[in-house]
């Protein structure tokens, strides 16, 4: 089966055997959310599968907060502030650590 690939500007075709090939993977159309920061607030407190973000703060007086470069399309604008917000109001602003996930990845190729 012949398969165009998103890859640079116009995409790379591959050609994969059938018998090699269990199935296509491709993205779901999402809605754009309405308050992206109303759904992180609510992603803290009631997490899918893991402990409430307030109960990992418990007894904390520190925090370390790791953000992607520049290079990676991350909202940081977005999600920060709410973290931020609820970093504070569990009393977690002792010491908040800004670490910058920088020039960790190899440089661009030709």
């Amino acid at each position: 089966m012949k398969i165009l690939l998103d890859y640079g500007t116009k995409g790379i075709e591959a050609d994969i055997p059938d018998e090699n090939l269990l199935t296509i993977a491709r993205q779901k159309d999402e809605s754009v959310l309405d308050n992206p920061q109303a759904v992180l607030k609510q992603s803290l407190a009631k997490p899918i599968g893991s402990t409430p973000f307030e109960d990992l703060c418990k007894g904390r007086s520190t925090a370390c907060i790791v953000v992607s470069d520049k290079t990676r399309p991350v909202p940081n604008q977005t999600i920060l502030p709410p973290l931020f917000e609820a970093l504070d109001g569990y009393h977690v602003n002792t010491t908040i650590l800004g670490l910058w996930n920088a020039y960790t990845h190899r440089g661009q190729s030709s």
